[in-house]
């Protein structure tokens, strides 16, 4: 009750607008000083920041319009260079073409002389199987009349005249083979 009374009171009342008003006042200075000590001591590094940025960004500016100017210069050289990539084009396509005729050529120029050369072979092999199969057969008649003259000898003649006949014959054969230069030479 009592604090009610003092606080109803018109000095109470006059005084607490009074601290208000002093609150504000020095309020207000304080960031008046703070304002005033910050334009007075911050001003140069602040400017000079503010300048450094300005020149980084001028920078920054300047850089991209250099860029720009070059990519301008690239592109006037690309579309220079496929202005003449069509000619190029067409001469390459020529150059192919002509290699691809030489290259065919070539292809078919080896092929007849593997063909040819196979051909060649082929005779080579037919001759050489024949003379082959002729000395087989020379020899299984060779075998067949040396079997049938032992058996005939067998059934004839003893066994002392035998070996004779038979020494006789193979020196007979030996002897005709001696005679027949070629016969020796394929055989």
């Amino acid at each position: 009750m009592f604090v009610e009374e003092y606080e109803s009171r018109p000095e109470f009342i006059a005084q607490e607008r009074r601290i208000a008003i002093y609150q504000y006042f020095f309020e207000f200075l304080n960031v008046l000083a703070i304002v005033v000590l910050a334009v007075r001591f911050l001003r140069k590094p602040l400017l000079a920041f503010l300048d450094r940025q300005v020149a980084a960004i001028r920078g920054r500016i300047e850089k991209a319009a250099s860029a720009r100017r070059e990519a301008e210069e690239r592109k006037a050289a690309a579309e220079a260079k496929l202005e003449g990539l069509e000619a190029e084009k067409e001469r390459v396509r020529e150059q192919a073409d002509e290699l691809i005729e030489l290259e065919a050529a070539r292809i078919r120029e080896a092929t007849e002389h593997a063909i040819a050369q196979i051909v060649q072979e082929t005779e080579e092999r037919k001759h050489m199987e024949l003379h082959h199969a002729a000395m087989q057969l020379k020899q299984e008649l060779v075998t067949q009349a040396v079997d049938q003259l032992a058996e005939r000898l067998k059934a004839e003649v003893g066994h002392s005249q035998q070996t004779a006949l038979i020494e006789e014959f193979v020196r007979s054969l030996e002897g005709r083979r001696m005679s027949d230069p070629a016969e020796s030479a394929n055989g």
